[in-house]
């Protein structure tokens, strides 16, 4: 049996206020569920950039690695967080090449910050995305900035025991 899959999409990269580390988070494509993984400044800034379309004057690694993958017709088919230990989240990068598919190990924040640039999809295993995501509603909110400070609000109540740790 196959192991199931929920696809995400990057909803935003903020700062946890209670800690100042910078958090991605995912939202479930057709629910309000969200994944918040914590990880590093540069990959946070990497990731942000990506989504907002934003190209540095020079290429930075995530670039690089992104155009050496299409320049040799390496297909990135998917990205999957698969595992939380320890704390530490782990993931896959699904690379292809004609009828060859490698399964490689990967940071989720690098995989992510890929997957970005090359529009590849984002999965998280179903049984850890419902053991470590939160519910997260957004309602219609007309001024911006309050659902920015909604949005930091949720993100600064996130507490460990709002997470099941394995």
């Amino acid at each position: 049996m196959a192991t199931e899959l929920v696809e995400v999409k990057v909803l935003g990269v903020t700062i946890d206020p209670t800690n100042n580390q910078t958090v991605v988070i995912l939202k479930e494509i057709d629910s309000d569920r969200v994944l918040p993984i914590w990880v590093g400044p540069f990959e946070a800034g990497a990731i942000a950039m990506a989504i907002e379309g934003i190209k540095p004057p020079r290429p930075i690694a995530y670039d690089l690695m992104s155009d050496i993958l299409q320049i040799f017709d390496l297909n990135v088919v998917k990205v999957i967080i698969e595992s939380l230990k320890d704390g530490v989240f782990y993931a896959q990068i699904v690379i292809s090449q004609n009828d060859r598919e490698e399964y490689l190990d990967c940071r989720p924040s690098d995989s992510i910050a890929i997957a970005v640039r090359l529009l590849a999809p984002i999965y998280v295993k179903r049984d850890l995305f419902e053991s470590s995501s939160v519910s997260f509603i957004k309602k219609e909110i007309n001024d911006e900035e309050e659902e920015t400070k909604k949005f930091k609000d949720f993100i600064k109540n996130l507490k460990p025991s709002d997470f099941k740790w394995h």
